[in-house]
């Protein structure tokens, strides 16, 4: 188990590697094909130096608390910190607000995609647009995704099964099956 007088010192260290990434353009977290990353790392691109270094500073005291998790005086103030935070309140009004919430950036791929393959939902989209006083961000990241148009946008299919995955699933219900006719 941790020490609690080391709280301080895992937070510093989370902080540098949190500016440090942040410094370099975040290289890492661009690459991840995730809606909420893009979400975070548009939303932390608008944040001037100063709400840039307090943002940082609340997620570095968030994750720090994670090497704390069996204490719970520690994972109380974590959670002060996630709920009260001022920086940490302002972080998540904003990815809440329509900016991040609109447009075919900040939705999953698949969603997308199903959204622009129905009438309805185009014409409901069309609509909602109308009505908003700024314009939702429909360009999709381009390290993630080299050619913008959907019609030529495919969601990526989950890891396929190898031949030695089917034979192990065939042999825990082998063994399933045996457990359930002995009772």
């Amino acid at each position: 188990m941790i020490s609690p007088q080391k709280l301080d010192e895992v937070v510093a260290l989370v902080k540098t590697y949190l500016t440090e990434e942040a410094d370099a353009g975040f290289p890492r977290l661009s690459l991840c094909p995730s809606s909420y990353t893009i979400k975070f790392l548009d939303c932390f691109a608008t944040l001037g130096a100063a709400d840039r270094g307090a943002l940082l500073q609340s997620l570095a005291r968030i994750q720090g608390g994670r090497f704390f998790i069996h204490q719970r005086e520690i994972m109380e103030q974590v959670r002060q910190v996630a709920m009260s935070d001022p920086t940490t309140q302002s972080y998540r009004a904003a990815m809440q607000s329509p900016v991040y919430t609109m447009g075919m950036r900040h939705i999953g791929l698949r969603m997308a995609k199903a959204m622009l393959s129905d009438a309805m939902s185009v014409a409901m989209m069309a609509q909602t647009r109308a009505e908003l006083d700024f314009t939702p961000r429909d360009d999709l990241p381009a390290a993630l995704v080299p050619d913008p148009d959907f019609e030529r946008i495919f969601p990526g299919e989950g890891a396929l099964v190898t031949t030695d995955d089917q034979q192990s699933l065939q042999g825990y219900a082998r063994h399933g099956e045996e457990e359930a006719s002995r009772r």
